[in-house]
């Protein structure tokens, strides 16, 4: 909701001629605000444990692979989370993704 929020002025910023009345830098900030707010949005749906999107996968499960998988997670989940962030897995797929969305977002 944050980058929608942000998202708005900056896309009329940009669609009309406003675009040479407001300072640079105020761009810059709405326009990394964006880019930060869809990163934690995507990353929180890591389906790793402890993020959010580990408890959209075990929701979506049957309840009995749900209930078989819920303690592996849980368990090695942090240490999971840990070697994609450091790899750069995380990066390389959520990264297209946050452009993709912001440039939604933007109407680019």
């Amino acid at each position: 909701m944050l980058a929608v929020a942000a998202a708005l002025p900056l896309r009329l910023i940009i669609h009309s001629d406003l675009i040479t009345q407001v300072p640079p830098f105020a761009q810059a900030v709405l326009l990394n605000f964006i880019f930060i707010n869809c990163a934690l949005f995507l990353f929180n749906l890591i389906p790793i444990p402890p993020l959010d999107g580990s408890k959209i996968l075990l929701a979506a499960l049957d309840p009995r692979t749900a209930y078989q998988l819920r303690p592996v997670l849980s368990q090695y989940g942090p240490i999971l989370l840990l070697v994609v962030i450091f790899t750069g897995i995380a990066s390389r797929v959520i990264g297209p993704l946050i452009e993709g969305i912001v440039r939604l977002l933007l109407g680019l």
